[in-house]
């Protein structure tokens, strides 16, 4: 195929974008020599000569030996300098009042009928074809000229009319090349469409399109993808078939170039389908912004395809936590694959997407639907709402599609159909829905539905038996992974830590891994609304609720006119109710009249029922199955309940009275006042529960002197692969399954308390007490707050202690851990081993995990340092460990302050050792003084752990320790175990 006739199939296809230069300015404006570029120099130029006839004739010298771009633009770097506030005048002057002398070559340009940008800062185009302008500094109207939904001609470097967005001199193109709006169009719409450049000659050599060339060049290598330059046919290079920018001859000179262009229209057969195909990939891209929780504005859609735009969905052979839990019984090297989503395109017939509320099911098959078009090249038709009135509710929709698209219904190709919403009921619109599903012709139909229907919905598409291939791909959570590829899309600057911090947010108050959730928190740590130290995560879920109670809903949902705090007064006292009678659910006629009477008392004029609707709309609240109404999540109880404590007294009371009963909503009050000494006083009396108990189990008991081994401390050795990888996440050929539990927690104890465990019951005391105190910083009380400090450190350890009694009261525990020893067929030594090591440290990374969560904040550095403990106690281990918790490098210096009865400890002899050694290989945030306490400290340790034979033996066993030590920390880049 020739140059000329792939410039025509591009041109038939509709994928051209017309790039004009000066070459086109000089011919529309009868050679006028300041259109071009060289001739607007010289005209500045005169204009200095007027004031600096020496300067001048040095500008007039460099515009005669300038051999590329670059030289000129430092030329008019001078010339824009020497002019100063008069710039904008004279670029007006010069340009402002040429008129266009030649309507034949604009007329010919236009009948391409193709968008039209350009490098000229003239208007003569829009004076003669009637249209006008927009520049590079309106990224989103630019857009829209660039996919030909706006007539108007793009000036790629500014126009005369608006001097500040003129693209002159050397800075000037350094400043449009930072400019990451302007450069993402332009380069998208380089490699997303062909660019026909008339008019242009060196002009491709200029600092803003020679960068786009040259990345296109390296990333395609095809011919059939070139771009295209017209010229005379004696400026053709041969050469440029087959690179990126492909030289067209169009005459001998000049004035040939309009009707070479005439002609070219004249001969090009439009190819409707690629237009139709491009049509309805558009409106897939609309269909998406109106249900996305991320691209809800037009500044979020850019020239690129859909699936620049979306995280690429996880399909699963079966439910999230089946596929999770069958993967952990069977073991890794069994692990069902994941479904590929190109063969489930492949296989054609029907493709079910299920998944739970918010689970992103509309996103997913608009994200299919739109990989299935593009493998097909088959134009997608989405239908959202099968459930319509009358017979064939989806192909009605997909033929008013196809005749939008001017298409020829009889003779028009196949398409690939997506339905969404598909709900399995008793209605007669759903049995013809299902049916003109079933019956629609097409090589591939994917239907979004519940998870719930899934399968009822799939046999009842089976009953025909007519042999239509029918699959399943049930959506999995998201993982970090995709959080990740979401904050690198919303906060490109920080996207790895931002998706981070909202991970361990999502997972520390059970919310749901789904799309909108996770998209809400990562929008809310990205505009800086982060946890600091001292600040707690309820705080930004207030802050999330609110962006649920204001996000985007579709069109056709109804919406009261309440404001946001009006929004949140009615949660309140729905929260208020719940905890009235100790439940966290209600029949619709129940909170309707609550509410009624609400509005009544405060003289609002807003329905009730109608604002029910709205909150179940924005998953705030939900229907059960039994009908009655709930919080969708107990967070969102907790919190309201919280924030309703603050106004209510008998509310405050009852949290009050019962404080381990309902601790998630004291933790939320505590956390929103954060001066209630009375909340501290209660916990101080909750402590009593189990401030008396002793520790008496093996993880505080004295360890036993051992002989003295060669190696100290001795690492396990480099780790077997995977095993550095996060424990709630099950990896598959690169694809993240997390398995961390994101199921709602009741938001009040279920049963009496004294039905639960020793370990179960410390738990809850140590994880609220904790909270009250750290959330307490404004309380003034400070013999009140030392008070319960020291009571709570040793309820840490009587909770560490308890926690590994009830671990060996564990029915069945040696089975279980037989199971997990990495031996196929363990001796019952070395199960015994593993039991006594797994019940030992288990508690102890528990206590630690428990502290970084509910006891950690700069504002108890001060207070953990100074506290008064006996020597000897559990409670100066739990000090330790609580300033380590909390980033603290104070730790180290309560490390040392240990007497030999507490460092003696397996808590202290193992694990904090343990920690320390760590710490010294692996901080560098650590000062030389205080890695040389931590070396002191491990010292000490080697000298309670081990028996030597003699001072001899003992300082050579210190000193290889050392050596060893020190060799570890230069080779601190390799993985670096805890032992214990």
């Amino acid at each position: 195929m020739t140059t000329l006739e792939r410039l025509k199939r591009a041109l038939a296809r509709r994928e051209v974008v017309v790039v004009t230069g000066t070459g086109i300015s000089t011919a529309l404006g009868s050679g006028q020599p300041q259109l071009s570029w060289i001739g607007l120099l010289k005209d500045g130029v005169q204009r200095i000569a007027d004031r600096n006839s020496a300067r001048a004739d040095v500008l007039s010298q460099q515009i005669e030996i300038a051999s590329s771009a670059a030289d000129l633009a430092a030329v008019a770097a001078e010339v824009k300098r020497h002019l100063g506030d008069d710039f904008g005048r004279w670029i007006s002057i010069a340009l402002g009042d040429i008129k266009p002398s030649n309507q034949r070559l604009a007329n010919a340009i236009a009948a391409l009928d193709c968008p039209i940008l350009t490098t000229n800062y003239d208007t003569l185009l829009e004076t003669a074809l009637g249209r006008d302008s927009v520049s590079w500094a309106q990224p989103t109207s630019i857009r829209d000229v660039v996919r030909h939904a706006r007539p108007s001609i793009g000036h790629l470097h500014g126009v005369w009319s608006d001097p500040s967005s003129l693209v002159f001199s050397t800075s000037d193109y350094e400043a449009l090349l930072r400019q990451e709006g302007a450069q993402e169009i332009q380069s998208s719409a380089f490699t997303m469409k062909t660019f026909l450049f008339v008019g242009v000659g060196a002009g491709l050599d200029d600092p803003n399109f020679s960068p786009m060339v040259d990345a296109y060049g390296r990333h395609f290598h095809a011919a059939d993808g070139s771009h295209f330059r017209l010229c005379r046919d004696a400026d053709v290079d041969a050469a440029t078939d087959v690179g990126v920018v492909a030289d067209v001859g169009y005459g001998t000179s000049h004035d040939d170039l309009a009707a070479f262009l005439e002609g070219l229209v004249a001969s090009i057969v439009p190819d409707r389908s690629g237009e139709v195909l491009a049509r309805s990939r558009a409106v897939l891209v609309d269909q998406l912004r109106d249900n996305s929780a991320l691209w809800r504005d037009d500044e979020s859609i850019l020239v690129g395809g859909l699936t620049d735009l979306i995280v690429e969905p996880i399909f699963l052979p079966a439910p999230h936590d089946q596929f999770v839990n069958d993967s952990a019984l069977v073991g890794r090297s069994s692990v069902s694959e994941p479904l590929d989503a190109d063969q489930l395109i492949d296989q054609g017939g029907i493709v079910l997407v299920a998944g739970e509320a918010s689970a992103g099911v509309t996103t997913a098959v608009i994200w299919l639907l739109d990989r299935a078009s593009e493998r097909k090249s088959l134009p997608p038709v989405l239908v959202s709402e099968p459930h319509a009135a009358g017979h064939h509710p989806v192909s009605r929709v997909v033929e008013r599609s196809l005749k939008s698209w001017d298409c020829d219904l009889a003779h028009a190709n196949p398409v690939v159909v997506g339905v969404d919403n598909l709900r399995r009921e008793p209605a007669k619109t759903y049995r013809r829905a299902l049916a003109d599903v079933h019956d629609l012709n097409g090589p591939l139909k994917v239907v979004g539905v519940r998870q719930e229907d899934a399968l009822e919905i799939a046999a009842a598409l089976q009953a025909s038996d007519d042999g239509v291939a029918i699959a399943i791909a049930f959506l999995g959570r998201f993982s970090d992974r995709e959080a990740l590829a979401l904050a690198s899309r919303i906060a490109p600057a920080k996207g790895e830590e931002v998706a981070q911090a909202a991970m361990e947010m999502v997972r520390s108050r059970n919310l749901p891994r789904t799309p909108v959730t996770i998209t809400l928190v990562i929008e809310l740590l990205a505009a800086g609304i982060a946890l600091e130290d001292g600040d707690t995560d309820s705080w930004v879920l207030s802050k999330y609720l609110d962006l649920l109670l204001e996000k985007h809903l579709p069109p056709m949902v109804p919406q009261t006119t309440m404001l946001l705090r009006n929004k949140r007064v009615a949660l309140e006292e729905i929260a208020s109710g719940f905890v009235e009678t100790r439940t966290d659910s209600a029949r619709r006629e129940e909170l309707t009249a609550r509410l009624e009477a609400l509005f009544t008392r405060l003289g609002w004029d807003f329905d009730a029922v109608q604002l029910l609707n709205e909150l179940i709309a924005r998953q705030v609240l939900k229907r059960r199955e039994d009908g009655s109404i709930s919080f969708q999540r107990s967070v969102y109880l907790e919190l309201s309940a919280g924030m309703a404590a603050r106004k209510n007294e008998a509310l405050r009371q009852a949290m009050l009275d019962h404080p381990i009963e309902m601790a998630p909503i004291v933790r939320s009050y505590v956390a929103m006042t954060r001066s209630d000494e009375a909340m501290l006083e209660v916990v101080d009396r909750e402590l009593d529960r189990i401030f008396n108990e002793k520790p008496t189990g093996n993880i505080f008991a004295s360890v036993k002197q051992q002989p003295a081994r060669k190696e100290l401390f001795a690492d396990r050795g480099e780790p077997e692969e995977g095993e550095d990888q996060n424990e709630s996440e099950v990896a598959r050929d690169g694809l993240m399954y997390d398995a961390s539990d994101d199921s709602d927690s009741p938001a009040f104890l279920q049963g009496h308390l004294d039905e639960l465990s020793g370990g179960r019951l410390a738990m809850l005391v140590v994880d609220l007490a904790s909270r009250v105190l750290r959330d307490s910083d404004e309380v003034p009380n400070q013999e009140l707050k030392q008070r319960v400090l020291i009571k709570l450190l040793h309820c840490w350890s009587v909770f560490t202690d308890l926690y590994e009694a009830d671990l060996r009261e564990l029915p069945n525990l040696d089975e279980t851990v037989a199971r997990l020893h990495p031996e196929d067929e363990p001796s019952p030594e070395q199960v015994e081993d593993l039991k006594t090591a797994l019940v030992s440290v288990v508690p102890m990374f528990l206590t630690l995990s428990g502290m970084r969560t509910c006891l950690a904040a700069a504002s108890l550095h001060r207070a953990l340092s100074d506290v008064a403990l006996e020597d000897g106690s559990t409670a100066s281990l739990m000090r330790v460990l609580a300033l380590y918790a909390s980033d603290s490098r104070r730790w180290v210096a309560a490390l040392n302050d240990l007497d030999d009865a507490a460092a003696r400890t397996f808590f202290g002899a193992s694990f904090l050792a343990s920690l320390a050694r760590y710490s010294f290989l692996a901080d560098d945030s650590l000062t030389d003084g205080e890695r040389a306490q931590l070396r002191a400290f491990l010292r000490r340790i080697v000298q309670l752990r081990y028996r030597f034979n003699g001072v001899q033996e003992r300082n050579e066993a210190l000193n290889r320790f050392e050596q060893r030590l020190r060799q570890d920390r230069l080779a601190r880049g390799r993985t670096i175990a805890i032992e214990v």
